[in-house]
């Protein structure tokens, strides 16, 4: 397992490193949401449970539920690739895929805030050798997927692509 950046305390390297693992990742997905919901609402979307304990921060996305058609909250890590941000589906390593993908899948426009600021996306999956390069951009930044993938029983993990909406109405 590649090292977090150096520049993350001892304590962050632990805990990015514990959150990899299967324990922590179980742990961490019951106990990341709540606490980033607290955290993202009273500090305005500039400190999440990710960014307090291991020193990534981390992406807000705002989707619309694929079933209920209401707004839907959960925090990512992402990497902005030029103008747009990458996000990869794995579910902490589960056996299925994250609720945000559907939501995704079904309803593409979505927002993402990061460090409180927000601006409105149109989602895409990556496929084949778009998806190939994303894939790796994204495990040379944060190695953790490559674990998430040994435990998610043969699932191919959804690598989602975000384009600004005004980028996108630039193209037309």
């Amino acid at each position: 397992m590649r090292m977090p950046p150096s520049s993350r305390n001892f304590i962050h390297r632990f805990v990015y490193r514990f959150a990899s693992s299967a324990t922590g990742a179980t742990v961490f997905s019951m106990l990341a949401p709540p606490l980033d919901r607290i955290l993202i609402k009273f500090t305005s979307g500039k400190i999440s449970a990710s960014k307090l304990f291991s020193g990534v921060a981390v992406y807000t996305l705002t989707s619309v539920g694929a079933k209920s058609g209401k707004k839907r909250e959960t925090t990512l890590f992402g990497v902005t690739v030029g103008n747009k941000v990458v996000l990869i589906a794995s579910n902490w390593g589960k056996a299925n895929h994250a609720n945000w993908y559907y939501n995704l899948k079904a309803n593409p426009q979505a927002s993402l805030a990061f460090n409180g600021k927000a601006k409105q996306y149109r989602a895409h999956e990556a496929l084949g050798k778009e998806r190939e390069d994303y894939w790796a951009h994204m495990t040379s930044v944060y190695d953790i997927y490559e674990n998430y993938v040994d435990r998610a029983k043969g699932r191919v993990l959804p690598v989602m692509v975000m384009i600004p909406v005004e980028v996108e109405s630039e193209n037309i």
